[in-house]
């Protein structure tokens, strides 16, 4: 499995105020195989500057090349994300 967690670090700064703002859990679902599917889960924290709430998806990512870069698997994610049913927390 690969996690992938966005963190706010206000001013720049590893200061209390740091905190998670969207994490990516990535799980191949297909023994490893050269074409794989991927399970992909994406959380997303409250924002309150454009006032949405925490929320999350949960989608497969179909025949994704698994001998390519770990980024372009990461950018197939987040290519299909954008048409994902997201539930409110």
């Amino acid at each position: 499995m690969i996690r992938i967690t966005i963190e706010l670090l206000p001013g720049g700064y590893q200061d209390p105020a740091r905190r998670p703002i969207g994490m990516m859990h990535i799980g191949n679902i297909t023994d490893l195989a050269d074409r794989s599917d991927y399970d992909i889960t994406l959380m997303e924290a409250a924002n309150p500057l454009i006032q949405s709430p925490p929320r999350m998806t949960n989608f497969i990512l179909r025949n994704h090349d698994r001998n390519s870069s770990v980024w372009m698997l990461v950018r197939a994610a987040l290519a299909d994300f954008e048409s994902a049913d997201w539930e409110v927390l």
